[in-house]
């Protein structure tokens, strides 16, 4: 598919924002630090995903890119097993979900060095955003949306997005979506429609500078 003329939008539901959590026998104990630790320290620097590809991932490949330096990429079949290397050390950073991260950094098993929204989350109060950290612009956030056929008429697609922002409006599920640590957004189709392509060529310059391979 090609996601920006295959796709019309319905909406953006949520922005997942990711933290981005240390094993805690690594020394750097900011991204200034983890920056200078690794252009001291090329190729001795590793850090985790949930797999090939995923926000984990490029949001790692991101900051390779913004910041000049060298870390090798380890994927894994999920968050869980990611984890577990992490706390024991054979991976020292990774990027997901902060809520998925939340347990580990209650119970002192991680360390969060930092956030990739725009600013800093509520979650994390202390702990600051990357672009604070770096001096630039800096964001990353997994989305979640409703995308329909390219050919579905306005009418359609006008009609759904009025259902789901509807839907979003009920306070449960508003409840359960902030409680998973996102962001609740329903915003119109041609917002959605914006954002989709703003997010297709952002990512796709990740992809060609860091030569990610499908898999």
């Amino acid at each position: 598919y090609d996601t920006a003329k295959d796709f019309a939008s319905i909406t953006v539901v949520t922005h997942s924002p990711l933290a981005l959590a240390a094993n805690l026998n690594f020394p750097p104990k900011s991204v200034r630090e983890l920056v200078d630790y690794a252009k001291a320290n090329p190729g001795k620097l590793s850090f985790g995903s949930a797999g090939v590809g995923t926000s984990h991932h490029l949001t790692g490949e991101k900051l390779k890119v913004e910041t000049g330096i060298d870390m090798l990429h380890v994927p894994y079949k999920g968050s869980g097993p990611a984890h577990v290397d992490l706390m024991g050390g054979q991976i020292q950073i990774m990027f997901d979900n902060i809520f998925a991260l939340m347990p580990h950094f209650k119970s002192g098993r991680l360390r969060p060095l930092a956030v990739s929204s725009a600013k800093r989350h509520p979650a994390l109060p202390d702990v600051p955003s990357i672009a604070e950290a770096i001096a630039r612009e800096f964001e990353s956030v997994a989305w979640f949306g409703f995308v329909a056929p390219a050919a579905t008429p306005r009418a359609v697609r006008e009609r759904l997005n009025a259902e789901v922002v509807k839907a979003l409006a009920i306070p449960e599920i508003r409840q359960r979506l902030i409680e998973s640590g996102s962001e609740i957004i329903g915003n119109s189709t041609d917002a959605a429609d914006r954002h989709l392509r703003s997010e297709v060529e952002r990512w796709a310059a990740v992809v060609r500078a860091a030569n990610v391979k499908a898999e």
